[in-house]
C-alpha cells in the first residue's frame, strides 16, 4: 500500500506539492537549495515537525538564540555561523572536551553524526573490536547513556560558554595591559562568527586557534582567510594565534600584542643605535628568541646596537625557490626582520635597510609579511610596494609543537619508509599529526626605480 503524503505549499511562490516533490521544485524553480530554503522558512517535513513536539528539547541556538522548528533545521541553521554540526555539539554541550569511553581506557568517543543529535551524542570508540572484544549495542549504549548522565548533572560540560582556559589567560592578559573597552566571544560584528577578543577603540581582533578544533577535520582552507577578509572590509585588524605558538612561544607572542596595545615601556630611538654586521649564530639566537616563525638561513645579517646590546635585526638571502622567481644578481629577500622583546627601535627598520642598500646596492628587494599577524604598515613605511596576497599555506601541529610541511614532503615521508602508495596527507593523519591552514602571506617588493 503506497503512502499517502500531503500536499506541502511553497512559501515562496504558494505552489503545492508532494512532500517527495517540494525539493525538486524548491531547486529548479527558485534555484536555492532545500537548506536555505528551511533555514529561512523552517521545516516542511512532517515527520520532524512531529518529532519536536515530542521531544523535550530546546532548539533555540547557543550561537544567536535562533529558535528553530526542530532539530533538522538547528542542525542546518548552525552552519550559518559557519560552524559544523559536530563542531557545536563538542563547543557548547562538550565544553570542547570530547568524552572518552566508560570503562577508564581514556579512548576518545567519535560525534554521532546522523539524527537525532541533541541527546544521542556519541557512538562507541571502535565499532568492532576493543580490547579483543566485540562490541555490542548494549555496550555502546551504555556508553551513550553515561555521557548524556553527566550533560544532565552539568559537569562542566552542558551549556559551554564557549572559552576555553587558554582564552581566558589571553583575555586577563589584555585586560592587564589594556583600559580601553574589550569585548569577548561576540558573534554579531561578523554576522554569526565569533571573534574571540575585539577592541574596538583599536580596530584589533584577536583569535586563538585550538590545534585540534582548527585543523582540517572540522575547518575548510578557507576558514581563517574568510574571517580576515570579513574583518578586512570593516576595517579590523584580525591576530591569529595558534595554540601551538600560544604554549611554546608565549613571551613572543605577549610581545607582539604589547606592541599592537602601544604598551611596549622600552623604547629606542635608532638615530642613538649602532650598525654591525653579525655572525650567523648571534642572528639565529636572537631569532629564535624575538621571531615568532624563528631562525631562518641567510647570507647578509645586520644588527642594531644600542649600549653595546643588540636590539634588532635584519637579514637577507637570494631568492629562495618557493618564492616562485630565480635569482639574479643584485636581487635579495628580506627574510626575516625583529626587535628584541617589549623594545620599540623607533625607526630602526629604516635604518637597517637603508645601510643594506648603500652596502650591496641591491636592484630588487622581494619580502613576505605573515597576514595571521601583520598588516604590512612596516613595509610601507620602508617604501616597499604591495604585490599580492598569497594563497593559504598550511603546517602540521602534533602535542603543541608545529612542523613546517616541508619536513613532511611525499618523497621525505617514502625515502623514511613510509607507504609510497599513501598520501602525504594520509601519513600524515595515521601518524597523529593535525593539518592547519593559515591566512597566507602579504608580498611585497622594492625595485630599482624605487631604489
Amino acid at each position: 500500500m503506497k503512502r499517502k503524503l500531503k500536499n506541502i505549499t511553497c512559501k515562496i511562490c504558494g505552489f503545492a506539492t508532494k512532500t517527495n516533490g517540494i525539493a525538486e521544485h524548491i531547486k529548479y524553480t527558485h534555484n536555492i537549495t532545500v537548506n536555505n530554503y528551511i533555514s529561512k522558512y523552517g521545516e516542511y517535513r512532517k515527520k520532524y515537525i512531529e518529532y519536536n513536539k515530542r521531544a523535550s528539547v530546546d532548539f533555540k541556538c547557543k550561537i544567536c538564540k535562533f529558535e528553530a522548528s526542530s532539530e533538522r533545521h538547528l542542525s542546518f541553521h548552525v552552519k550559518t555561523h559557519g560552524i559544523t554540526k559536530e563542531e557545536y555539539i563538542l563547543k557548547y554541550n562538550f565544553n570542547n572536551i570530547i568524552p572518552t569511553c566508560e570503562c577508564g581506557c581514556g579512548t576518545e568517543l567519535k560525534i554521532f553524526k546522523h539524527l537525532p543529535y541533541v541527546n544521542r551524542f556519541i557512538t562507541g570508540h571502535n565499532v568492532y573490536m576493543h580490547l579483543g572484544t566485540t562490541r555490542t549495542v548494549e555496550s555502546k549504549m551504555k556508553m551513550r547513556k553515561a555521557a548524556i548522565k553527566r550533560i544532565k548533572e552539568k559537569k562542566g560540560v552542558y551549556f559551554y560558554n564557549g572559552v576555553s582556559k587558554e582564552e581566558l589567560k589571553l583575555l586577563e592578559f589584555i585586560k592587564q595591559n589594556y583600559t580601553g573597552k574589550i569585548i569577548s566571544n561576540d558573534t554579531t560584528i561578523l554576522s554569526g562568527h565569533e571573534l574571540d577578543i575585539y577592541l574596538p577603540e583599536l580596530n584589533l581582533a584577536i583569535e586563538l586557534n585550538g590545534d585540534r578544533f582548527h585543523s582540517d577535520l572540522f575547518k575548510k582552507k578557507s576558514y581563517h582567510l574568510d574571517k580576515t577578509k570579513e574583518c578586512d572590509i570593516q576595517k579590523i585588524q584580525l591576530i591569529h594565534i595558534w595554540m601551538t605558538d600560544w604554549m611554546k612561544k608565549q613571551n613572543i607572542i605577549k610581545s607582539i600584542l604589547l606592541n599592537k596595545l602601544g604598551k611596549t615601556t622600552n623604547k629606542i630611538y635608532a638615530r642613538k643605535t649602532e650598525i654591525r654586521k653579525i655572525s650567523n649564530i648571534i642572528s639565529q639566537q636572537f631569532l629564535s628568541e624575538n621571531h615568532l616563525q624563528g631562525q631562518s638561513i641567510s647570507s647578509k645579517r645586520y644588527g642594531l646596537f644600542y649600549n653595546n646590546e643588540i636590539v634588532q635585526v635584519m637579514s637577507f638571502g637570494k631568492l629562495r625557490t618557493a618564492t616562485g622567481l630565480k635569482h639574479k644578481d643584485g636581487s635579495y629577500e628580506l627574510i626575516r626582520m625583529c626587535s628584541k622583546l617589549n623594545t620599540s627601535v623607533i625607526g630602526g627598520s629604516n635604518k637597517l635597510l637603508k645601510h643594506f642598500i648603500k652596502s650591496e646596492a641591491p636592484s630588487y628587494i622581494l619580502s613576505y609579511a605573515n597576514r595571521d599577524w601583520a598588516n604590512g604598515t612596516v613595509y610601507e613605511k620602508m617604501g616597499f610596494d604591495f604585490v599580492k596576497y598569497t594563497n593559504p599555506g598550511y603546517f602540521y601541529t602534533k602535542s603543541h609543537i608545529k612542523y613546517h610541511r616541508f619536513k613532511f614532503q611525499k618523497h621525505k615521508l617514502v625515502n623514511e619508509g613510509f607507504d609510497k602508495n599513501k598520501t602525504e596527507y594520509q601519513i600524515m593523519t595515521e601518524r597523529g599529526f593535525y593539518k592547519i591552514w593559515d591566512t597566507g602571506n602579504f608580498v611585497f617588493e622594492l625595485n630599482r626605480m624605487s631604489i
